[in-house]
């Protein structure tokens, strides 16, 4: 479900065969009231209820442990979403050193013709910072648990 509380969106495929079966989605907000009001909600689910938290953007994976954290969340299992978390093509645990692999085996995708060398130097960069920079910095995060009792 997200943050506004629209209709359920489904799970991208590589999350649905990794959650829990009936798990309700929850799209992290940037914006801190927002987050504030979505933890009120997530407190607000029975006990023992499948979730999973997809952040978007920057700094994801940590702003899905902290709307954890302040809705009752225990999280079972974090991940980093690469590309991004609206159509990951992999989801890698988040610890620093299976990011970092990851990260040391991107390249930049064939055809691309402008943007070569931005797309080089930021994998290159990647590959070379320490793992946790590369969770904490990852274009998506994933959070997969169950709603505290």
């Amino acid at each position: 479900m997200s943050a506004g509380g629209g209709a359920p969106q489904p799970l991208p495929l590589l999350v649905a065969a990794i959650a829990a079966e009936g798990a309700r989605r929850f799209d992290v907000p940037l914006a801190p009231w927002a987050g504030r009001r979505l933890a009120r909600r997530l407190r607000s689910l029975p006990a023992d209820t499948p979730v999973a938290l997809f952040g978007r953007g920057p700094a994801a994976a940590p702003r899905c442990r902290r709307l954890a954290a302040a809705g009752g969340i225990a999280l079972e299992r974090q991940y980093v979403a690469f590309p991004g978390v609206s159509a990951p093509l992999a989801l890698v645990e988040d610890r620093g050193e299976p990011a970092r692999y990851l990260a040391s085996l991107a390249a930049a995708p064939p055809g691309v013709r402008r943007g070569w060398l931005a797309v080089s130097v930021a994998l290159w960069l990647a590959a070379a910072v320490p793992g946790w920079l590369v969770c904490a910095l990852a274009p998506g995060g994933v959070g997969l648990g169950r709603r505290a009792a």
